[in-house]
This record gives structure tokens, C-alpha cells and sequence, in this order.
């Protein structure tokens, strides 16, 4: 998958060519760049996956949309591709999440699920790790369908979190 940006309002469509017209501006395909990934030209041994999730992939994008995408390392230089940065006025944030921590939002263990459910694969370096991702979100599926183990990591959560309350609310002693 490509990202092609607007010149004219910094809009990002991913595909694999710009559109005829850009949604956000009415602006022609003239006026799209192909972005080149930087993770798949410059990172492509150290990365496993490139993923897109958030408001790009959900349908909910609007001018004020920025682009949340996460990977997943393979080696320690593969941790150096995360950032913040900026290009024609749209946000982009990108983080490294280690297969370990994937796993562990697919068994409800966390409350990340559209990062594992709801998300586009930009990148895969090879079959077997494009396999053990689609692997894990059938995992997760599962799971969520799973009544018993949805309610009971649910209120695992919420345990935790009324923990977390109570001992905000604790006094602070002065001395």
C-alpha cells in the first residue's frame, strides 16, 4: 500500500495510486506526491510489520485527522524508526509495539483492541510474520466472542483502574 499526500491540503490517501480527486479539497490527481515509506525503503530488514489504525482505517477521518501507524521491531535498529513528525500540516505518530505486547491485546490482557482488530497493514516483511499477525487477531476474535473470558478480563480492568482511583484518593502526608 502506498500513501500518496495532497499538495494543496495535505489530505493522505493510501492505495495503490492517488484518487481522481481528493475528498478533503476537491483538488486533481495532479496535485497528489507518493510519499516513499521510509520504514520499507530504509528499515525493511528491521521491521516485521507496518500497521495504519485510527481514524484513517475506521472511516472517521477528517481535516483534523492525523496518521497513527505502529510497528513491529525485529531488531534493536528497528526501534529507531519511531516518531512524531509533521508533513503538510498533518500529524503523524508512529511507535514500536513488540510482538509480545500484540499477543498480549489479543488475549484481552490490555484494552488496545483496535490495534490488533481495527488496522491495515502497510508493510509486512515476509509470509510467516503477515501469518502470526492474522493469526492473532483470530486469537482475539475469539476471545471476544468468548463471553466468559470477555467479562472476566473486563473486569480485571476495571479492578485495576478502581485501584488506581483509590490510591489517587489516598491522603498525602506533610511532613
Amino acid at each position: 500500500m502506498k500513501a500518496y499526500v495532497c499538495k494543496v491540503c495535505g489530505y493522505v490517501h493510501f492505495g495503490e495510486e492517488a484518487p481522481e480527486k481528493c475528498p478533503q479539497c476537491g483538488a486533481g490527481k495532479d496535485k497528489f506526491e507518493l510519499r516513499e515509506e521510509k520504514g520499507k525503503s530504509e528499515y525493511a530488514d528491521d521491521i516485521s510489520l507496518a500497521l495504519l489504525y485510527g481514524s484513517f482505517v475506521n472511516g472517521t477521518a477528517n481535516s483534523r485527522s492525523d496518521i497513527d501507524c505502529y510497528f513491529i521491531p525485529r531488531t534493536e535498529r528497528g526501534y529507531r524508526l519511531a516518531g512524531t513528525f509533521m508533513i503538510a500540516g498533518v500529524g503523524y505518530d508512529i511507535f514500536p509495539m513488540d510482538w509480545e505486547r500484540v499477543r498480549n491485546i489479543a488475549n484481552l490482557e490490555e484494552g488496545l483492541l483496535p490495534l490488533v482488530g481495527d488496522v491495515k497493514v502497510l508493510y509486512s516483511a515476509s509470509e510467516e510474520d503477515l501469518g502470526r499477525f492474522r493469526g492473532l487477531q483470530v486469537q482475539m476474535k475469539d476471545n471476544l466472542a468468548d463471553k466468559q473470558k470477555s467479562q472476566t478480563a473486563a473486569r480485571k480492568r476495571a479492578e485495576s483502574a478502581y485501584k488506581l482511583y483509590q490510591d489517587m484518593c489516598k491522603p498525602v502526608l506533610l511532613l
